[in-house]
């Protein structure tokens, strides 16, 4: 196993170049793969904010313990507010070597109240506490990689956190990308183009002007800003986002390529990222060996500059001002007036491009990064198209996963815990419902028999769900997971009560749980899925409630939104089925709210534009061969768009 380890990375690990060999990670990711190989105990840290007030108020008490300190004042005007902000101090201090032993007789006061209040956090670990645990781990002797197991560093090494800085030394054939930083920007072979626009500009006036393709990084420090840019071209940008990273333009060193040009938006003020030590003095950074905040910068422009001098092409989009404010110069700008003939030619070319004020009534979209041509001939002898809500759900939001699901039958990658969590439950709970509706193969119990074996016969029907549906009782009964499967058992009554309630307050009847049909209906030839709960109302009209166990914002938006398809198209399905009988309206019922989320006129509004998403999507993929990355707004694929399915041939 190769891992690639950038601290500015961010969330979970993902996987490049293939799916077992070389793992991706940042700070978080990282931790976790070591706690693994250790076989430490997993859990990182609870990061609810009930466990963050929890630990706020521990801390705040054992520093009024001390007495009078320098934090008494700020403390008593807001103790919370103030104590968090003194975690992420102590964190940050952790997270460069310091320990209690090492400076509870230190010179300066503050270090050593962080050290006599240390104890306090023992029943709240934080991720720094568990990175000293895997430091101390291997310097007691214990080994967590394979000799065969390597780790590629791609940040300069003074930027390191010092804390993960001495777990690499402690761990095998670990080697930076980087070995030597670039002083100076260089100009020689390269070509660049300066816009200084006087007001704040939008993605359109860029789109139409400046020459992006496929072999363009797109750059942006406003995440926001870059992803409206990108959803107007109608392209994938770079993995550029990171989190604290001096620059998205410093990531260059994550890309499988590096870029023909640059585009870079923005390119306005200090740049960099704040120093995150400089609660400290001069000489507490010395005590703690911690890099001075001159030389950190310095760091960060040499890295930036080793990045630049790597792409020939550069547009260098730099504002004057937004919303009237001057935003300054950026250091980068700075660095390029040093020459000052390539400056002006600079300048002088982006003079060129005059950004227009009037939107134009259509604007060609431009090929996007990470589009994928193969041969339609083939894709039409290997794909079955399905009509169920999941796979048409799936193909209008991340055809490349559409792809790889029908034509290998490959299951994405679950990286989630908390999703998997919720998908196991869900199904155990979805049995339980199904057990107490469904008399027969036909026939449902009444209301009355439902309520009357819910509340005899709950117990086992659990049991009975838990047999049936064998590889998720399996993950709730590993030792582990017997806390959360109590509370699962008593959380999962409670939720189906109150739905029972809820079907008897609005004097609905059950007519069949996990109700299958596969009537074709308009425009689907070959639907296939299984309504939850199908019920009547007291005027004979059909209601459908969809199950689910989330307690996220996805579902009542989706409600809101006029975009439930998934809902909409079980309606279709079911009148279909049961003409001439019509539904009436249909809900989603969420488990752990144990509320029920409705479209009380039955429609959908946005019915016929995922009707015609998916149509385009189906022509460009058996037509035209093509294959988008995934809509804005939509998860991204799970799988890495570079594996090259040796079956397709490409265009």
């Amino acid at each position: 196993m190769k891992i690639i380890y950038n601290p500015y990375l961010t969330g979970n690990a993902y996987i490049l170049q293939n799916l077992w060999d070389v793992v991706a990670v940042g700070d978080a990711a990282f931790l976790e793969q070591l706690l693994m190989r250790a076989g430490l105990p997993q859990t990182v840290v609870d990061d609810s904010e009930e466990a963050e007030t929890a630990r706020a108020k521990a801390y705040a008490d054992a520093i009024r313990a001390q007495g009078d300190t320098l934090f008494s004042a700020s403390l008593q005007s807001d103790p919370e507010g103030t104590a968090k902000l003194l975690l992420k101090w102590r964190d940050l201090l952790v997270m460069a070597g310091w320990t209690t032993a090492n400076t509870i007789n230190a010179e300066s006061n503050k270090l050593r109240i962080f050290a006599s209040c240390d104890e306090a956090l023992k029943a709240y670990p934080s991720r720094a506490d568990r990175w000293r645990e895997v430091y101390q781990f291997l310097k007691d002797g214990h080994k967590i990689l394979k000799d065969t197991d390597s780790i590629e560093v791609r940040i300069p090494k003074a930027l390191i956190p010092p804390m993960i800085a001495d777990v690499l030394k402690l761990l095998p054939n670990v080697s930076y990308k980087m070995e030597s930083l670039d002083t100076v920007l260089k100009t020689e072979d390269h070509s660049c183009t300066v816009i200084t626009p006087n007001e704040q500009y939008e993605a359109w006036q860029l789109l139409v002007k400046l020459p992006y393709d496929a072999q363009t990084m797109l750059v942006c420090a406003d995440e926001k800003r870059l992803n409206d840019t990108m959803q107007a071209i109608g392209g994938e940008q770079w993995q550029t986002s990171r989190v604290g990273c001096p620059h998205p333009a410093a990531t260059i060193f994550d890309q499988k390529d590096i870029p023909n040009r640059l585009i870079w938006l923005d390119c306005a003020g200090n740049g960099l990222t704040p120093d995150p030590y400089d609660f400290l003095s001069s000489d507490e950074r010395t005590a703690l060996d911690i890099i001075d905040a001159e030389k950190r910068s310095a760091m960060q422009m040499q890295w930036l500059y080793t990045s630049l001098n790597r792409i020939h092409d550069w547009i260098l989009v730099s504002p004057k001002y937004h919303l009237g404010e001057s935003l300054g110069e950026h250091p980068i700008i700075t660095s390029l007036k040093q020459n000052k003939a390539f400056y002006e030619d600079a300048c002088a070319k982006g003079e060129k491009f005059v950004l227009p004020q009037t939107k134009p009534t259509q604007i060609e979209k431009l090929d996007p990064i990470g589009e994928i041509k193969i041969d339609p001939s083939v894709l039409s002898k290997i794909l079955k198209p399905s009509d169920s809500y999941s796979a048409i759900d799936t193909l209008v939001n991340a055809p490349f996963d559409y792809l790889m699901g029908n034509m290998g039958g490959l299951a994405a990658p679950e990286d989630d815990k908390e999703s998997h969590e919720n998908l196991v439950k869900g199904t155990i709970a979805h049995k339980v419902v199904e057990l107490l509706v469904n008399k027969s193969d036909s026939e449902a119990y009444s209301l009355a028999e439902i309520q009357s074996r819910f509340k005899v016969q709950y117990d086992d029907l659990f049991k009975q769900a838990m047999e049936k549906e064998k590889e998720c009782a399996t993950f709730l009964k590993q030792p582990e997971n017997a806390n959360m499967l109590a509370l699962f058992k008593e959380d999962a009554k409670e939720s189906i009560k109150r739905l029972i309630d809820i079907i008897e307050e609005k004097g609905l009847t059950p007519l069949r749980s996990e109700d299958e049909f596969s009537t074709p209906f308009d425009p689907f030839d070959n639907p296939h899925g299984f309504v939850d709960l199908l019920l009547e109302d007291g005027r004979g009209n059909l209601v459908i409630i969809d199950l689910k166990w989330s307690d996220n914002k996805t579902y009542p938006d989706k409600i809101k939104k006029g975009e439930a398809y998934q809902l909409y198209m079980y309606k279709h399905a079911v009148e279909a089925k049961m003409e001439p009988k019509k539904v009436a309206w249909y809900a989603y019922y969420l488990f752990p709210k144990k509320e029920l989320y409705t479209e009380p006129n039955g429609v959908t509004p946005k019915w016929e534009e995922w009707i015609k998403m998916r149509k385009n999507r189906l022509n460009q993929i058996f037509n035209d061969g093509i294959i988008e990355p995934a809509v804005e707004g939509s998860d991204s694929e799970k799988y890495p768009k570079h594996i090259v399915l040796k079956n397709l041939k490409m265009k």
